[in-house]
């Protein structure tokens, strides 16, 4: 094919590597790498990894979710950091219990979620919450905690849309629990960044 321009290879197919930008809309098929700037509708699958702005910008406007694998012997302290330049609309934070977290019978393990400003603003569980089997109300998926206002913190269970976390904080776990010897789960954080 000797133009490789695709504002004009719409509706066919292009095999290549394609370098420069893409302006339009394009309904056909390209295979091989593209390397510059795309401008308009994609529609279909994209397979591979796609490189963006939003990898040196931070998903700016994007909302995002970040993961920590926890256990009870998880240090107190920061699990995720803002940034020092950054300001970010937490809109959830979840726990997801994959072990029961076991107190050699005293039924006393907590976690809290919070900031340094207030340890437990994003969520408050109890020995009872981080059981595997544990559901928060009817209807929610087993060992998902964060799902409704009994489980949340102050900076959440008022039903505000986000709360938000300006650069240079910690979002902080604090785990207590006689002789703790068991249980694990994984923190998802959803948030938006917006600067």
């Amino acid at each position: 094919m000797a133009d490789t321009n695709l504002s004009t290879v719409v509706a066919t197919t292009f095999t290549g590597a394609l370098v420069g930008a893409v302006t339009g809309n394009t309904a056909g098929t390209h295979t091989g790498a593209v390397s510059g700037n795309v401008t308009g509708n994609v529609t279909g699958n994209v397979t591979g990894n796609i490189t963006s702005p939003f990898a040196t910008t931070g998903n700016v406007g994007v909302t995002s979710v970040l993961t920590a694998a926890i256990t009870w012997e998880t240090a107190d302290g920061a699990i995720f950091t803002v940034p020092a330049t950054q300001i970010w609309l937490i809109h959830a934070i979840l726990l997801r219990v994959t072990t029961n977290y076991d107190t050699a019978g005293n039924n006393d393990a907590a976690i809290t979620i919070g900031t340094d400003g207030d340890v437990d603003g994003f969520l408050v569980l109890v020995d009872a919450d981080l059981q595997a089997a544990d559901t928060e109300f009817t209807g929610a998926p087993a060992g998902w905690q964060g799902l409704s206002a009994g489980a949340q913190g102050v900076f959440l269970d008022g039903n505000w849309a986000a709360f938000p976390v300006i650069g240079a904080d910690t979002i902080d776990i604090v785990t207590t629990g006689t002789a703790a010897d068991a249980g694990a789960a994984t923190v998802y954080m959803i948030y938006t960044r917006v600067a």
